[in-house]
């Protein structure tokens, strides 16, 4: 997948909900940093169970498939947020402290004889925090997105389906190389205070960019979101810790594997 921006792109590509595009702007300026730690811990992790003989073929396909969607997200989030920053110049420290923060996550939890293992829990908490957010986003499509820039949607919808499609990948490393539900529900608190954090930083300096930052409803819709995706999501993450629930047990929203369907055939057909 390689996306094209027409010349008179905005960072406001919400227009009828410009609060919503500051949203998945600040959650696209992690990506170039928090999908290359992602990649390198199920590389690692997957190169260990390999080593002792622990990674059947069925895993091994599905983590070199893994590897190359996130490779693939990370080089077009990278492009897409070239675009945001040059727009909106404060986003640039916004960026900076993000790769900070990504860095120092991967060598303090990288850390010791069990540093693979512990950095493959942080990379599955992560992906049950990105298949929450699609999980939520799904219902909410024809709202959010209504009149939103088409290049910029297809972006942040493209993300999202392939995050349900290998959502159990980087768990099924994670428990292979014998790793614990605690540290597994440790990575994903961690990973979602980081993206809480970082969303409502630069969503902030967006609003402020775009001179909405005092107005009413923009707040009253930020945080209709932020509370209906606390009760919503946030409940479904934390039930794949408890016993021996698995992220395949949670029913997938059905487009997201319709859209992946028409991208794959229409693919084929330019073949």
């Amino acid at each position: 997948m390689r996306f094209e921006y027409p010349d008179d792109f905005t960072a406001a590509w919400t227009p009828e909900l410009p609060e919503f595009a500051c949203v998945a702007n600040s959650v696209s300026l992690l990506m170039p940093h928090v999908e290359p730690m992602f990649v390198r811990a199920i590389r690692h992790g997957a190169d260990e169970l390999r080593r002792v003989g622990g990674l059947s073929e069925e895993l091994s396909a599905d983590t070199a498939a893994y590897l190359r969607q996130e490779a693939s997200h990370l080089a077009q989030h990278r492009r897409f947020n070239d675009l945001l920053i040059t727009e909106v110049p404060s986003l640039r420290r916004v960026d900076r402290a993000i790769a900070w923060t990504v860095r120092h996550l991967e060598r303090r939890w990288g850390r010791g004889t069990h540093g693979v293992t512990t950095l493959a829990g942080l990379v599955a908490g992560g992906e049950a925090v990105a298949y929450a957010i699609a999980r939520w986003t799904e219902p909410r499509m024809g709202t959010l997105l209504r009149g939103a820039d088409p290049t910029a949607a297809q972006l942040y919808l493209w993300h999202l389906a392939e995050e349900v499609e290998h959502k159990s990948v980087a768990y099924d490393v994670f428990i292979a190389l014998g790793g614990k539900k605690r540290t597994y529900l440790l990575g994903l608190l961690t990973l979602l205070t980081i993206l809480g954090v970082f969303v409502v930083t630069g969503t902030t300096l967006m609003l402020a960019k775009q001179r909405r930052l005092w107005r009413p409803v923009a707040w009253w819709r930020l945080t209709s979101w932020a509370l209906s995706f606390l009760f919503e999501a946030v409940p479904d993450m934390i039930s794949t810790a408890v016993g021996r629930h698995h992220p395949d047990d949670l029913c997938d929203p059905a487009w997201f594997g319709l859209y992946l369907q028409g991208i794959d055939h229409d693919a084929e057909t330019a073949a």
